[in-house]
């Protein structure tokens, strides 16, 4: 289903295209995140009449993702934010993908010394990428986006994974506890693409996500809430 849904072909369920509907973005260096977000998420909400506590969650998981493409995929570089609202099943599938330079290339050209011992040590760079703090620029970005949307994917019971060059890491919620899973693919993603299944009965926390995070260097909790 996910490799399905980025490649924008098959839908990840069987209804027919009637019961669905899908909304589909091209992204560009000078899109402004929260406003490509709105135009999604108001284009689901036509067809689900989402609570304004969903809405506001993906919100942000919609503009963390823009975000992240914006700042490390590269120049030039073509993207697209692609989502479907199955009404009959209250799922929603998102998918973002990019043809940018991947995230193991951004982590070695960026300046987080630490990221990049961490990544020569053998961990692997998309797992790495969804830790909170983790980005190549830390004197210009806080490394908060892809945590805070893979953990709103997991705490609303869906499921989130990302995959770049020949790495797919994948977490979800499983009986009350997050599980992970990272794998390896033979035919590798230059770039990188994020793909998700969310509950649209369930809530989506922002609250509840913010409290798990680390204060940046040099900050107190209390400056960021």
């Amino acid at each position: 289903g996910f490799t399905q849904v980025s490649a924008g072909s098959t839908s990840p369920y069987s209804e027919s295209d009637s019961d669905y509907a899908m909304a589909l973005e091209q992204l560009g260096a000078d899109s402004k995140p929260e406003t490509v977000a709105g135009k999604l998420v108001s284009i689901i909400d036509h067809h689900m009449h989402l609570p304004n506590t969903v809405q506001s969650g993906l919100l942000v998981v919609f503009s963390e993702l823009i975000e992240n493409i914006q700042r490390h995929a590269g120049d030039s570089v073509v993207a697209l934010a692609c989502a479907q609202v199955y009404p009959r099943r209250h799922k929603l599938t998102i998918c973002v993908v990019d043809t940018g330079i991947g995230i193991a290339a951004s982590i070695l050209r960026g300046s987080n010394h630490k990221l990049i011992e961490r990544l020569h040590a053998g961990e692997s760079a998309v797992r790495l990428a969804c830790d909170p703090l983790a980005t190549s620029k830390p004197e210009k970005h806080s490394g908060y986006g892809l945590y805070v949307a893979s953990e709103l994917v997991v705490r609303n019971g869906g499921t989130f994974r990302i995959f770049s060059g020949n790495e797919v890491f994948t977490c979800y919620r499983k009986r009350w506890s997050r599980r992970e899973n990272l794998a390896t693919v033979p035919d590798p993603w230059n770039g990188c693409w994020v793909a998700m299944i969310l509950d649209l009965d369930a809530n989506i926390s922002l609250g509840d996500v913010y409290v798990t995070l680390p204060p940046l260097p040099g900050t107190e909790p209390e400056d960021f809430f």
